[in-house]
């Protein structure tokens, strides 16, 4: 399934994004989520979770604007919520 593939991909970046900036008790409960997305992945999909986190996946403007329109589309965010660019 692509989306499933698509949503490991991202969760890794994701764990690669959080543990960049935890420590403590919750840099260790992002390790052992880490551990177990990398046992689903392929070394392609690894990879590509790699190259999202460089990129800046989550937090990055490229990836942050996108995703909180499509939160405004859906109603999660109040209609006339402002986006604010951020200096990567």
């Amino acid at each position: 399934n692509q989306k499933a593939d698509r949503d490991l991909v991202k969760g890794y970046a994701a764990t690669l994004a959080a543990a960049d900036r935890l420590t403590g008790v919750p840099l260790k409960k992002v390790k052992r989520r880490q551990a177990d997305v990398l046992k689903k992945l392929t070394p392609k999909q690894k990879k590509a979770g790699e190259k999202l986190f460089d990129e800046g996946f989550p937090v990055s403007d490229q990836f942050r604007i996108p995703a909180m329109k499509r939160m405004i589309k859906k109603g999660d965010l109040p209609k006339g919520t402002r986006i604010k660019r951020r200096a990567d």
